[in-house]
């Protein structure tokens, strides 16, 4: 900004540029505009590989969560299954209404046939639930299966966890947990 004789001159170009020609503007200009674009790209880039690997450790962390819930609850089970003690089992099925994350709970035989259910979202209450997948009952003893659902346009991810050794008794405690 310069004052000369009570006029205000404003000089826009840097000094480097006085004098040269309206290409050499036009091509200051357009790399200018190239920088910004490049700079913009990556910033959004960067942005988006951050929420894609947020989502994807959310996604692992409820995974987890609800395999180390399962191997518990299935342990738990297995008394309350072996001594046709519904009541217990219908304690230990109320007792995980506190997770936020569990959408359902549900323990079956090999048939399918449900020996005690809750379910804890609204969304469920009415909604028939999926059978099992074919090969969870013969999961084998320890290990977990999973699977995701969607119901009601609303991703699960299910886990199921044989409660004794898989033969044609067992029990199998399912459950499900929400995917945000």
């Amino acid at each position: 900004l310069l004052l000369h004789d009570k006029h205000i001159k404003v000089e826009l170009l840097p000094a480097w540029l006085e004098g040269r020609s309206k290409r050499t503007l036009e091509l200051v200009n357009d790399i200018l505009v190239l920088a910004f674009c490049l700079i913009f790209l990556t910033a959004v880039t960067v942005t988006a590989f951050h929420f894609t690997q947020q989502w994807r450790d959310e996604g692992q962390q409820l995974r987890m969560q609800g395999i180390s819930l399962m191997g518990i609850m299935a342990e738990l089970a297995e008394y309350a299954i072996y001594t046709s003690d519904k009541q217990q089992l219908d304690h230990m099925l109320e007792s995980v209404s506190t997770d936020p994350e569990v959408a359902f709970v549900s323990v079956q035989d090999v048939r399918g046939q449900v020996l005690s259910e809750r379910r804890f979202l609204p969304a469920l209450a009415e909604a028939s639930l999926p059978p099992m997948a074919a090969n969870a009952a013969s999961t084998a003893a320890g290990e977990i299966s999973t699977r995701e659902l969607v119901l009601d346009g609303r991703r699960y991810i299910e886990l199921v966890a044989p409660v004794t050794k898989p033969r044609a008794s067992a029990q199998v405690f399912a459950g499900g947990v929400a995917d945000h």
